[in-house]
């Protein structure tokens, strides 16, 4: 492994799941490719084929490169696990690629920021060949608090669009909350704490609200400038079925002002930060 170490989350993580799970990864026929976002980097050439396990971060041209390279070598019913956000062609072809060798590519996306991942609170949701998942379910369960089978191969993806919907609309919808209460003179940190045990109380209030309160958007579990590809293919998809996404359109131009503000390397939750700036009351950073 390049890059990541052995004290790499990411590694810890999956690592975790083989230990869990009591695998015996001599013998386990499962490669996973893990998305940029969880910081596992490693070149298509370390493939640690006498264990049957790799890790891997792609992009929409990387998961194609490596699906290519990996189908040059890959044997008979063997899982790659794929997790990224990507367009479901991409995938598809990814698919091709390897069902060429008779390898068996999961589209198995995830649901929670680096954070979350770090406490092992993780939703997967499963797609592709229902038997592979049955063999691949002890691992999902050492990283992940739940996963699901959610139908045929792109499923994964659909849902995980669906997700990444609403967490982009009730993310700036936190931000905006926020922003109220520190325009309203209340103290932020006593506002998140009150208002997150009622009614109003969201995931995205809870996990990126504390970040609100402080501030400080620089420990990142969700990038902007990544979250900004995440935008484009869900907006793609959805016009591409014709399907209307008002509230998720009116949310993208807060991600683009942060990225104009310079805080395309901050955490999502910086939209705060801009709302604060639209409100005339932006507060000093550190």
């Amino acid at each position: 492994m390049r890059g990541a170490g052995a004290t790499n989350p990411s590694f810890n993580f999956f690592r975790g799941a083989v230990q869990s799970a009591r695998v015996d990864v001599r013998n386990y026929s499962v490669l996973t490719i893990w998305k940029e976002n969880y910081g596992i980097k490693c070149g298509r050439h370390d493939w640690p084929w006498n264990y049957g396990i790799g890790y891997v971060c792609q992009s929409h041209s990387g998961v194609l490169d490596t699906a290519a390279e990996l189908s040059k070598s890959s044997r008979a019913n063997q899982i790659v696990i794929e997790t990224s956000t990507l367009p479901i062609p991409v995938k598809e072809e990814a698919r091709r690629l390897l069902a060429a060798r008779g390898t068996i590519l999961l589209d198995c996306t995830l649901s929670g920021t680096g954070a979350q991942a770090r406490v092992k609170d993780l939703v997967v949701y499963a797609s592709g060949d229902r038997k592979s998942y049955g063999r691949i379910a002890r691992i999902l369960d050492g990283f992940a608090r739940a996963h699901y089978y959610v139908g045929a191969f792109g499923a994964g993806s659909k849902v995980k669009f669906v997700a990444n919907l609403l967490v982009a609309i009730h993310n700036v919808a936190a931000a905006e909350a926020m922003v109220l209460a520190m325009k309203s003179g209340l103290d932020p940190a006593m506002a998140l704490k009150v208002v997150a045990d009622g009614a109003g109380g969201s995931r995205m209030l809870q996990v990126r609200g504390p970040m609100m309160v402080k501030g400080d958007y620089s420990e990142a579990t969700m990038k902007v400038q990544t979250w900004q590809k995440d935008m484009t293919i869900i907006g793609d998809y959805a016009r591409k079925i014709d399907c209307p996404t008002p509230l998720f359109s009116a949310s993208a131009p807060f991600y683009t002002a942060a990225m104009a503000m310079g805080m395309g390397a901050e955490d999502t939750g910086a939209v705060c930060a801009v709302l604060e700036k639209m409100a005339n009351n932006p507060r000093r950073r550190q």
